[in-house]
């Protein structure tokens, strides 16, 4: 496998997907993204959240954090 960093083609998806509020779902993409911003990796971030239906999630802790109404 390449490593994603090296590689501009490179793709990897990576999603957390659960009904349940509360199970630590937006503390983990967070903590993730936070990863990737210290090993220089620049991830572009989708918030899918049906609770939150204004903003999302993720664009209250990143603001480039892309709103989908799915």
């Amino acid at each position: 496998m390449k490593n994603a960093k090296n590689d501009p083609l490179s793709k990897l998806v990576v999603f957390t997907a659960g009904g349940k509020g509360g199970t630590g779902k937006t503390t983990f993409s967070c903590s993730l993204t936070d990863y990737y911003h210290e090993h220089e990796i620049n991830p572009v971030l989708y918030d899918c959240d049906t609770e939150n239906k204004h903003r999302g999630g993720l664009a209250h802790f990143f603001p480039t954090a892309r709103k989908l109404n799915i």
